[in-house]
């Protein structure tokens, strides 16, 4: 999910039917390749509108649309952790959590769990929508949640001095960034990049093979 700026095995199956081995990965590879199909069936048109201005490539936010909600527009994932920081920070028992303060924070539990949910497509945190003026629920609407995740990664690519040139581009950082707020800073899932830049590629391949 697109955090606050912070800074902080392959098997083998047997085939009983042939006789031989089968790696793990084939199948992998299989699954991953129908997931990002059915994200440029259903979200193409949508990222393209959303990327036409930027320097990022659209691939980059269709895998991260498979890593972090797989396509489903309506998912959502309460954050404790990130819950317990936005109560300290409002109830003035801890510093700012990135560049959100105490006075930002003036909500109920209720309003802050909110605050502390990721959203949609590609789970955007809900306090992200404060500067926007906007309900975290509003992260549920497909346009608004890529127009958001847009700017956002944009924000990243700015503060870190990220080259996001659509060929060879530093795309393992900005996943870092979008899992952990920063470049370096470790993801949940060890292989989030992995994933990330594999689906990437994959998006890429039917993207030159179903032109506009």
């Amino acid at each position: 999910m697109a955090k606050e700026q912070t800074g902080r095995s392959v098997g083998l199956q047997a085939d009983t039917k042939s006789g031989g081995l089968k790696t793990a990965s084939t199948a992998s590879t299989g699954l991953e390749r129908l997931l990002m199909e059915k994200i440029h069936q259903r979200w193409h048109a949508a990222l393209a509108e959303a990327t036409k201005y930027s320097s990022i490539d659209l691939a980059f936010f269709a895998a991260l649309i498979a890593g972090e909600s797989g396509g489903d527009p309506g998912a959502r994932r309460f954050e404790p952790g990130v819950f317990a920081h936005l109560q300290a920070v409002r109830d003035k028992t801890q510093g700012n959590y990135g560049s959100l303060r105490a006075q930002d924070l003036r909500f109920n539990d209720e309003d802050l769990r909110a605050l502390a949910t990721s959203w949609g497509l590609t789970q955007i945190m809900g306090y992200h929508c404060l500067s926007w003026e906007r309900q975290p629920g509003d992260l549920l609407d497909p346009k608004f949640n890529l127009t958001l995740a847009v700017r956002l990664a944009a924000q990243f690519v700015e503060a870190f001095q990220l080259d996001v040139r659509r060929d060879g581009g530093e795309y393992a950082q900005l996943f870092r960034c979008w899992n952990s707020g920063g470049p370096y800073g470790k993801t949940y899932d060890p292989k989030y990049v992995e994933n990330g830049l594999r689906r990437m590629e994959i998006y890429g391949a039917l993207a030159r093979e179903n032109p506009p």
